[in-house]
């Protein structure tokens, strides 16, 4: 009879545990396998790091079946190695290849009324993930970043690093769609952005927090104008196989080079290898911080090296006068 309840004890304890790990992960998180189809996420593996893909999502991965092969075009099929030292000075030891997984959902309104549910999934899945110990890295693509700030509000814990690439203003009354710097939910933020066609001044910051951004001590951030190839990019070339494929290592350049809350620019380039990867302050204030210095005369170099070999000094970019929108649609097509 005790042995009959013992085993019955740890049949239940068992099946309660497999349906909480199982309810954690919703089915809206897929890998993409080697033979370049979607697979839902397998969580018995085990992964000291993972990549998650929050992508502009026109459509979904369901409706539209070359959705995964575009987004795993933008990891390099999934053979992105992120850098020694990403997440501190000693880790990863040497570049470790993450899991890569790819977040499914999709964007059918221009306004911020069909967020939430995907949100809500983003949430659980990020806690999830988080629950198995690995260190997360998410990379959210446009409107992909308002999910996820929607969803920072409801994570257990911090997500070390957020990438988030052309993610949109929207009007400042929407504060749902701002995350909080005082939740401390995100380690460091690298908003990347183009002023073509309009201008993202200090995106996703929550407006109360605007008027201190390069101060506040609640937040590790980069703002970062984004040119390629010698130009100011459209905002589905943010998104495009060159970004993808430099992204992690730029922000690791970006760290390793400047301190936090700085307002730069950065160039990607296919065509002038001297000019990929380079990195340069917009704006800063004089000072004679030993450690400003040190940043002013490495941006100086650069946009010197950027000047010679593009025939263009970068400061004709960085002088453009704002032309804020208040929203921002990916577009279809």
């Amino acid at each position: 009879m005790k042995r009959s309840l013992g085993l019955c004890i740890l049949l239940l304890f068992t099946s309660s545990c497999f349906t909480v790990r199982q309810a954690r992960l919703p089915n809206s998180f897929y890998v993409i396998g080697k033979d370049k189809q979607p697979s839902l996420f397998d969580p018995s593996q085990d992964y000291s790091i993972i990549y998650v893909l929050v992508p502009a999502a026109a459509e979904s991965a369901a409706e539209d079946t070359d959705a995964p092969q575009t987004l795993s075009r933008f990891t390099q099929n999934n053979t992105l190695t992120v850098p020694a030292s990403f997440f501190s000075a000693d880790y990863p030891k040497a570049p470790t290849t993450p899991l890569f997984v790819y977040f499914d959902w999709k964007d059918s309104s221009p306004g911020i009324n069909q967020l939430k549910k995907p949100a809500d999934e983003l949430a659980n899945g990020l806690n999830y993930l988080q629950s198995l110990g690995s260190k997360c890295i998410v990379v959210a693509q446009g409107r992909g970043g308002l999910v996820f700030n929607m969803a920072s509000n409801q994570l257990k814990k911090p997500i070390e690093v957020v990438v988030q690439l052309g993610t949109p203003v929207i009007s400042p009354t929407e504060n749902t769609t701002y995350f909080d710097p005082q939740a401390k939910k995100i380690g460091t933020l690298y908003t990347f952005y183009s002023e073509q066609p309009f201008t993202f001044s200090k995106p996703t910051l929550h407006p109360k927090y605007q008027n201190t951004y390069d101060n506040l001590t609640d937040l590790n951030s980069y703002s970062v104008l984004l040119l390629i190839n010698n130009k100011q990019p459209s905002q589905e070339d943010l998104y495009s196989e060159l970004v993808g494929k430099n992204i992690l290592t730029l922000c690791y350049e970006i760290k390793k080079n400047y301190q936090i809350n700085r307002d730069l620019f950065a160039s990607l380039s296919s065509l002038k290898k001297d000019t990929n990867l380079m990195i340069g302050i917009r704006t800063l204030s004089e000072s004679s911080d030993p450690l400003v210095q040190k940043e002013k005369a490495y941006s100086d170099a650069q946009k010197k090296l950027f000047t010679s070999t593009w025939k263009r000094d970068p400061e004709l970019f960085l002088a453009s006068g704002p032309r804020l929108r208040s929203q921002y649609r990916f577009r279809k097509g």
